[in-house]
């Protein structure tokens, strides 16, 4: 089981049985339903029908089914399979999302750069083409909790996974982008070097942005929570205020667009 869905059928959910884990995530191959949207949709469900918003009384037994009327659009399911960003402009709630798509385990407000990652896209709300986690998560307070160089990592953690989606490699074992110039060359008889192949990462970065600003996706917006609650980290409190993320979010798109 791929800890993403261990992680959207757990503790997003409250729910500590392993083996309801198992079989949310079994019965969600089953119907082809996306785990880790359909886990964003169910936590949506459980704050909201503890608000009142939605007639429904959470209980962990209850949810195998809900998979099946998901897929089905029957009952609470229909409501279920528009999403949570849907359901919840429709009924109210909270619903953490970037442009419809649930967020995953990496919580930004203990990642900063990882809010970054979720915003700036291509693929936006998903953590795979920028996954800052290793690089982050064991820096010092001080520095996991400032964006002095984050917009920088973002931008070369995607140049160089650009480099990797278009090897057509896994992403899991985590090549290096040397190691992907050297087979290139190898198998193809002509040399690459890392530099050229991350200046052509750059323009391919620069043009997926130009197309979805011809799509017309303007200025993502982000949860509001993610700026307005803290979490507790370390032994005290920790907030990534709004107005310090635009400006991290200012610098990657200076960089972005003069690289």
């Amino acid at each position: 089981m791929e800890y993403e869905i261990a992680w959207a059928f757990g503790a997003n959910i409250c729910n500590d049985d392993p083996e309801m884990i198992v079989l949310l995530n079994h019965l969600c191959d089953q119907y082809g339903v996306d785990a880790i949207n359909f886990g964003g949709a169910l936590a949506w469900l459980k704050e909201a029908s503890e608000k009142g918003l939605v007639d429904f009384e959470w209980n962990i037994r209850r949810i195998p089914e809900l998979v099946r009327r998901t897929a089905k659009k029957e009952g609470l399911g229909r409501l279920l399979s528009m999403g949570s960003r849907d359901a919840s402009e429709k009924i109210g709630g909270k619903s953490m999302d970037i442009l419809g798509m649930n967020l995953p385990a990496y919580d930004p407000r203990g990642l900063w750069s990882m809010m970054l990652t979720y915003t700036e896209g291509p693929r936006y709300g998903c953590h795979l083409k920028s996954w800052t986690v290793a690089k982050e998560l064991h820096l010092p307070p001080e520095k996991r909790f400032s964006i002095r160089g984050k917009a920088r990592m973002v931008f070369e953690l995607m140049r160089d996974r650009v480099i990797l989606d278009s090897s057509g490699l896994c992403s899991f074992p985590s090549f290096e982008t040397r190691e992907i110039s050297a087979m290139y060359s190898a198998l193809l008889g002509k040399r690459l070097s890392v530099k050229e192949m991350r200046k052509n990462a750059a323009k391919t970065l620069r043009l997926e942005k130009e197309i979805d600003i011809r799509r017309g996706v303007g200025e993502v917006k982000i949860p509001e929570r993610l700026v307005e609650e803290d979490i507790f980290t370390g032994g005290r409190a920790v907030r990534l205020e709004k107005d310090v993320f635009e400006r991290m979010r200012k610098k990657f798109q200076r960089i972005l667009w003069s690289s």
